[in-house]
């Protein structure tokens, strides 16, 4: 049985909305529209299906998309939200984990979507993907997403993209946590 939007617990929000002073808003974590798929199914039995049974694939994302709906738009009537953060890890440090196009076809418009009912509601939306996304950059910016993060350092240039999205999405991140911050030196 599939959970539908009212079978989450939105108290968090509803505490937020007690106790966050007028001019306070909260970052919403949602996202893993991508990843929820193949969670389900398991990276290889997905990936057989995604060339052996597309319209299987086709259904689950359309069931994600329409739960995932359900539940921005009801945690986005809460005061207290003023961020919709995106968690979907896509890639892999050399680039996306499936065909671009895929992800054009079956996830974009769904985050599409999920940010137009943010931006209705005047919100911003975030973006989440470790890896290398830059193939997908301009997709994710026509999705309508006002940031992207990680943008890993050792999967991304920082200093590229910026002149790329200048204007047109903040990059947060690009903080080593492979080697710099868990293992490097003081001077490091």
């Amino acid at each position: 049985t599939w959970p539908g939007p009212d079978d989450f617990d939105y108290c968090i929000l509803d505490q937020a909305d007690r106790i966050l002073p007028a001019n306070f808003r909260a970052i919403l974590t949602v996202g893993n529209v991508f990843n929820l798929g193949w969670w389900l199914m398991g990276f290889d039995t997905f990936a057989y299906a995604l060339a052996d049974n597309p319209g299987l694939i086709e259904r689950l994302y359309a069931r994600i998309a329409s739960i995932q709906a359900g539940v921005v738009e009801r945690a986005i009537e809460h005061r207290s939200v003023g961020m919709v953060w995106h968690a979907d890890d896509m890639a892999y440090g050399s680039g996306p984990m499936v065909s671009p196009g895929f992800l054009r076809r079956a996830i974009l418009p769904t985050y599409a979507r999920l940010n137009r009912m943010c931006r209705q509601q005047g919100l911003l939306a975030g973006f989440h993907s470790d890896g290398n996304v830059d193939v997908l950059i301009d997709d994710i910016v026509d999705a309508g997403f006002d940031s992207l993060n990680p943008v890993e350092p050792l999967a991304m240039d920082i200093r590229a993209l910026k002149q790329r999205v200048a204007g047109r999405l903040a990059l947060i991140g690009n903080v080593d946590l492979s080697y710099t911050l868990t293992r490097g030196t003081p001077a490091e």
